[in-house]
């Protein structure tokens, strides 16, 4: 871990500054565990959803993850691809995997910090591992059950929608 400074010496150090997965990975500290009081242990600069969010409701009292965070964090990717929908190319038969990376301050807001294509879908931590394993199933899923459904004659189509 490497201390936050606004000073001329830390501008040479990269790992200074607020940076993304790809770039801490390379960081030589970056699979020694932070500890944490009230939480799991930080491993690779990463928690998962999970951990954050029990430590979120050990320090506060409070589900701060579904009752404030994670609805913002739906809303401005929503905004987010509804500003952008005029620029995002169709591709027809193809699909495009978006990374939207957060940070939350200490009033519990959610910021958006930058939005990947094509993210990188490696195994850097535990956390991403589970995460793209997971996310990539999801999306076969989703993409392979659209086929199925468009393959349907209307009639099964429309008795398919209505089923859920």
């Amino acid at each position: 871990v490497e201390k936050y400074t606004t000073s001329e010496e830390g501008l040479e150090n990269a790992y200074v500054h607020l940076v993304n997965n790809s770039i801490s990975k390379n960081n030589e500290k970056f699979h020694i565990p932070i500890h944490v009081d009230q939480g799991d242990d930080i491993e690779g600069f990463m928690w998962s959803q999970e951990s954050f969010r029990n430590w979120l409701q050990s320090t506060t009292g409070k589900d701060m993850m579904m009752s404030k965070i994670q609805p913002r964090m739906k809303e401005i990717a929503q905004w987010s691809l509804m500003c952008a929908s005029e620029c995002i190319e169709h591709r027809k038969n193809s699909w495009e995997l978006y990374g939207f990376d957060f940070m939350v301050d200490d009033s519990y807001n959610a910021w958006l910090i930058e939005i990947n294509s094509s993210p990188a879908c490696d195994y850097s931590t535990k956390v991403t591992e589970r995460y793209v394993q997971k996310a990539l199933v999801e999306l076969l899923s989703v993409t392979l059950d659209m086929r199925e459904w468009e393959s349907k004659s209307r009639k099964e189509q429309k008795a398919a929608d209505t089923d859920g």
